[in-house]
């Protein structure tokens, strides 16, 4: 593992998924039909003969078909919820994931997502009460063994990690989130090609995922490719607002000599010594680098 990989993937948003409204359109205006002769006589009618052969017709029906189930709540909520996370919107996520726990506090699903939107704001003391109960209840889920492996990397446990890891990749493969977790932590071990593919994987289905546009940019980052990660962070920067995202690209830029461009996303979340101080570091990053 390379010694500054670690400091790299510190920030990292790990993997770990917009609200619309639909507007009802009815008929509201009254069609007023007058029946009446305005007061005029009318002269007889002649009679008509009656028609000959003239055979009934049959009348015609149309099929309606039943209205729509009303969607269950709490799917509705999951399902945003998840998606809000791979949009890297952690705050619609986590409000949704806690709706739903509070109507129902044992909701497996609503946990888990819970758990895992806590890991993508950093918030691993929040997280843990959550999978170990997740875990005690199902010990084999590869989901919540892909969440606790989450939990053992940001502690360092990286065995741990590689064990859990291992079963959630057998158990179900092509997840996204155990996906993601495998990356970083192949990452981690300066196994960077292995982790790309992971990532790209992701990316195939859903190339706009903010997790794992940074998770790769990261991992470019981590191998001396900054000027190809900048493209990848600067797409997620455009997604959503988050300050781990813009402390990733002002790196890349920094590390290609961008500074004017790192210190004024470096400008939106810390004082102006902090900023200096990460400008100075980018230089000692960039005077390290081997010569091409």
């Amino acid at each position: 593992m390379r010694p500054c990989l670690l400091g790299l993937l510190a920030g990292v948003t790990l993997a770990l998924g917009g609200c619309g409204m639909i507007r009802s359109i009815g008929w509201g205006d009254d069609v007023d039909v007058t029946w009446g002769l305005g007061g005029h006589r009318l002269a007889a009618a002649p009679v008509l003969p009656a028609p000959q052969n003239l055979m009934p017709q049959p009348v015609q029906t149309v099929a309606v078909p039943p209205a729509p189930l009303a969607a269950d709540p709490r799917t509705v909520a999951i399902e945003l919820a998840w998606k809000a996370r791979q949009a890297g919107d952690d705050m619609t996520a986590g409000s949704l994931f806690r709706k739903v726990l509070t109507d129902q506090p044992d909701d497996k699903e609503a946990k888990l997502g819970l758990a895992a939107t806590l890991l993508d704001s950093g918030n691993v003391e929040g997280a843990k009460p959550l999978g170990a109960d997740l875990l005690k209840k199902d010990p084999n889920d590869p989901r919540v063994l892909a969440l606790m492996a989450r939990i053992d990397m940001a502690g360092g446990d990286l065995d741990m990690a590689a064990g859990r890891l291992a079963l959630a990749m057998a158990g179900l493969p092509g997840n996204r989130d155990i996906l993601l977790a495998h990356g970083v932590f192949q990452d981690l071990r300066g196994n960077h090609a292995a982790a790309r593919n992971d990532y790209n994987q992701v990316l195939a289905s859903a190339p706009d995922d903010v997790s794992a546009r940074n998770d790769l940019a990261l991992s470019l980052i981590a191998e001396g490719e900054a000027a190809k990660a900048i493209p990848l962070l600067e797409g997620a920067n455009m997604t959503v607002s988050k300050p781990v995202i813009r402390r990733n690209l002002a790196l890349a830029y920094g590390l290609e000599g961008r500074e004017t461009e790192a210190r004024s996303l470096l400008t939106q979340d810390m004082p102006a010594g902090d900023v200096e101080s990460n400008i100075r570091y980018y230089r000692l990053l960039r005077s390290q680098r081997p010569r091409q």
